[in-house]
């Protein structure tokens, strides 16, 4: 039996690629929290991170970080801003950062490129981790409402430049699946979309927000046929006293379409992921606003 079929044979569910990798899931899928935890951290090496997250953002504010008030806040947010965006002299930081968060480490397996290989060639499928992906949506979210509208006199605040683009961050929050299994993922999907649709209408009413006052969309944005990838775009409108935009982007990496039968279902599969992950992060968000 070769290696991938091997690889097919153990995928009895929707395991994580760190949990065929490493045969344990990720200690901790929220990187909001790992995050937090770097700005904490002591160490020499988060340390020197820290000090370069912090002389990339004095540059491009012309500030002194120190100054600011709530200063650990502020570089949190700027290490959020690195890892999640692709603002000039961000790249190099992402890749430190996400190498001190212990992401990067995946790539150094065969397996790791085994992986890939198979969903190239349409014997595996995937999608993201919905909670995993969610947390940082919603985090941008609260940043964007709290901290960019809410401390200044700024009434609509957006964010057109977030994007999910590191492969191997996507990677880690991976969950793969073999053929006979699209069916029920696709089903899940879709049941965990209207579950979050309904949550949020729940939500929504209850703070008083106004229907027109809040929206979530997800499309095809391009594709990629050489580099086989297909780009996804979400957009969320959140109307409640401040006016926010985030639009995210959503790389499905290693995707050629002419290897899967089901297109059109794959392509849909992914709709619906980005759909669960946005709505669950603005559900998320709209119930602190009631706490």
């Amino acid at each position: 039996m070769n290696t991938i079929a091997k690889i097919q044979e153990q995928v009895s569910a929707i395991p994580s690629v760190s949990f065929l990798i490493y045969r344990r899931e990720p200690e901790s899928i929220n990187i909001v929290k790992s995050i937090e935890d770097l700005v904490r951290s002591k160490d020499s090496e988060s340390r020197e991170i820290l000090n370069e997250v912090k002389k990339w953002a004095e540059d491009l504010l012309e500030i002194s970080l120190e100054s600011t008030e709530d200063f650990i806040e502020v570089l949190k947010d700027f290490i959020f801003i690195a890892f999640a965006t692709n603002i000039p002299g961000s790249k190099e930081l992402k890749r430190k950062i996400l190498e001190r968060l212990g992401i990067l480490k995946i790539k150094k397996s065969r397996m790791y490129d085994l992986i890939n290989e198979a969903i190239r060639t349409g014997k595996l499928y995937y999608i993201y981790d919905v909670e995993a992906l969610s947390d940082i949506v919603k985090y941008e979210i609260s940043r964007l409402y709290s901290k960019v509208c809410g401390k200044s006199d700024q009434t609509y605040c957006e964010n057109l430049f977030f994007r999910f683009d590191s492969k191997e961050l996507l990677r880690h929050f991976t969950h793969i699946f073999t053929l006979n299994k699209l069916d029920s993922v696709y089903e899940e999907l879709r049941k965990m979309v209207e579950t979050y649709k309904i949550e949020l209408e729940k939500t929504r009413s209850y703070v008083g927000i106004s229907e027109n006052d809040i929206l979530v969309i997800a499309y095809l944005a391009g594709e990629n046929s050489k580099q086989k990838t297909l780009i996804y775009q979400g957009e969320i409108y959140l109307s409640i006293e401040k006016h926010v935009h985030l639009l995210v982007q959503v790389n499905y990496y290693d995707i050629d379409l002419n290897v899967f039968k089901e297109q059109e279902k794959i392509k849909e599969l992914f709709k619906l992921n980005v759909e669960a992950i946005l709505y669950k992060a603005l559900t998320d968000f709209v119930e602190t606003l009631i706490m």
